[in-house]
């Protein structure tokens, strides 16, 4: 019978988040050339990285909502939520009963309507 150990388990899932961080490297160069004209690659992989690793802090774990968690962050900065006029998003960010995807939507939502006010 074979049997796995763990850090083999957990060489594999470090080499998946590594292609996963490269991936989106390249998906947020080619869909948000905008946001990401002024990052060179050492800084849009760190973008990356903190990204990743904060949205797994905030139980933001299926790959397509860490994607737009990634998007979020190019789009509002690293720590949005931790400016005052965006005290909200933290709430968000911090419920425990909320999934992932769930907190990208409201996120979102909130955003959009907050722009939509700017006029």
């Amino acid at each position: 019978m074979l049997k796995i150990r763990q850090e083999q388990i957990d060489a594999l899932s470090v080499g998946v988040e590594k292609r996963f961080k490269r991936q989106m490297c390249l998906q947020l160069r080619a869909e948000h050339a905008r946001e990401t004209i002024l990052l060179d690659e050492k800084q849009l992989a760190g973008l990356v990285d903190h990204g990743v690793a904060k949205a797994k802090f905030y139980k933001i774990d299926v790959k397509r909502d860490v994607a737009d968690y990634l998007v979020i962050l190019l789009r509002y900065g690293v720590n949005f939520e931790q400016r005052p006029e965006d005290s909200w998003a933290l709430e968000i960010l911090d419920d425990p009963d909320m999934e992932g995807g769930t907190k990208i939507l409201q996120l979102e939502t909130q955003f959009e309507k907050r722009e939509s006010q700017r006029g």
